[in-house]
């Protein structure tokens, strides 16, 4: 399983940036998955009529992670170990959206995803190891 990101769906639906190419190869390997926090973030990012059809097609086509309150208080744990042991990604920080996705993803043992902020906006060609 890869869990992509709000940055490279995006890329996606916008049909460019470094996440487009990804997302479609992914897409059509049919092994690609989103988090219930990526959906709020599309859906309340849409700023158009033209924009949301996209939005909701492509968040149909992809099994969504659930962040429930198992899995934010799991996270929540991941953090506290990261900080503690000065291995929390650069740029991340407490209460950042990305950074729930991120240690979510880590507490629920997903090995890897696809995010430009994850990895402080390198290329997204490449799933990222959430576990590191």
């Amino acid at each position: 399983m890869i869990v992509a990101d709000s940055d490279v769906l995006i890329d996606f639906l916008a049909g460019s940036g470094e996440g487009a190419d990804a997302v479609a190869r992914e897409l059509r390997q049919g092994d690609l998955h989103t988090t219930a926090v990526t959906c709020f973030d599309l859906l309340s990012g849409a700023r158009s009529t033209r924009q949301m059809p996209a939005v909701a097609k492509l968040l149909a086509a992809l099994p969504a992670v659930p962040v429930d309150e198992a899995a934010a208080c799991a996270a929540g744990e991941v953090r506290r170990t990261l900080e503690a042991s000065g291995t929390a990604p650069p740029g991340s920080r407490p209460g950042n959206i990305n950074t729930l996705v991120l240690d979510t993803l880590r507490a629920l043992d997903v090995p890897d995803g696809m995010s430009t902020h994850a990895r402080g906006h390198a290329s997204s060609s490449d799933p990222v190891d959430y576990r590191a």
